[in-house]
């Protein structure tokens, strides 16, 4: 099996339900409070997508993509994975973006990936926007 899914596959999110004692299945809030709109973890995020497609359009950046996959390799051995919400280019500069609450963006899981990227991919910009 490649590490390498469909574009469609990655943007399918499951919906995590649990049952109660009256033996009723209900969704499980999202772990931050955010709320899924349309596709996208958060109000925030999709706005910023819509904000990009526009920019794209009027031709200040190009090949838009969001949940892009970036597989970090050490000594030829893949090590884990980290996914962008964006990824664009503005001219010959490739950008990866990610857009975080001031909670996520703290968690040590996400520091260390964002510490890794940079490490391993000196020639992509990464941006992070915090809500």
């Amino acid at each position: 099996m490649s590490i390498w899914r469909s574009p469609s596959a990655r943007r399918r999110k499951r919906v995590r339900y649990k049952m109660l004692k009256s033996g009723r299945l209900v969704p499980v809030q999202n772990k931050y409070g955010n709320k899924r709109e349309g596709g996208f973890d958060s109000k925030g995020e999709r706005g910023r997508w819509q904000e990009l497609q526009l920019l794209e359009k009027a031709h200040k950046l190009s090949n838009l993509r969001r949940q892009t996959r970036w597989v970090f390799v050490v000594n030829e051995e893949p090590i884990c994975y980290y996914v962008a919400d964006f990824e664009y280019w503005i001219g010959d500069v490739r950008v990866v973006e990610d857009y975080k609450s001031e909670h996520t963006r703290k968690l040590a899981v996400y520091r260390i990936k964002k510490k890794l990227f940079q490490a391993l991919y000196p020639d992509v910009v990464f941006r992070e926007l915090v809500r």
